[in-house]
C-alpha cells in the first residue's frame, strides 16, 4: 500500500473532525413519512409535525376544530411542514414564530 493511500483515513478523519468542530449541522438523508391523519385536533397534527421537523410547535389555548391531512405518498419532513401550512390556512389559522418556537394561533 503506498503511503498516500495509507495517509487517507487520517485526512478523512481530519475533515471529519473539523467539520463536526465547525458548529454546521450534519445533512442527513430525507427520510420519507407516511401522513394520514382525518379529522384530529390541531394540536395532534401539530405534535406530529413537530416530531417530524425537530421544531417545537405550540398551539395556542383558543385553537379548536379537527384538521385532516392525506398527502397520497410518502412526504418529506420540509413536504410535511408545507402542508401542515396549508392546513392551518385553509382553517383559519395562522404559524408565527416566537422566542425560538412555532405558535398555532388565529389569523391577525
Amino acid at each position: 500500500m503506498s503511503t498516500a493511500t495509507q495517509r487517507l483515513p487520517l485526512r478523512l478523519a481530519a475533515i471529519y473532525l473539523a467539520i463536526a468542530s465547525s458548529g454546521i449541522p450534519a445533512q442527513t438523508p430525507s427520510r420519507l413519512l407516511t401522513v394520514e391523519v382525518v379529522n384530529v385536533p390541531v394540536s395532534m397534527l401539530a405534535a406530529q409535525v413537530a416530531d417530524a421537523t425537530g421544531r417545537k410547535i405550540v398551539v395556542a389555548a383558543n385553537v379548536h376544530g379537527q384538521v385532516s391531512l392525506k398527502p397520497g405518498a410518502p412526504v418529506t419532513a420540509g413536504q410535511l411542514y408545507a402542508a401542515f401550512l396549508g392546513v392551518l390556512k385553509a382553517s383559519g389559522y395562522a404559524l408565527e414564530e416566537r422566542d425560538g418556537m412555532l405558535l398555532v394561533g388565529a389569523k391577525p
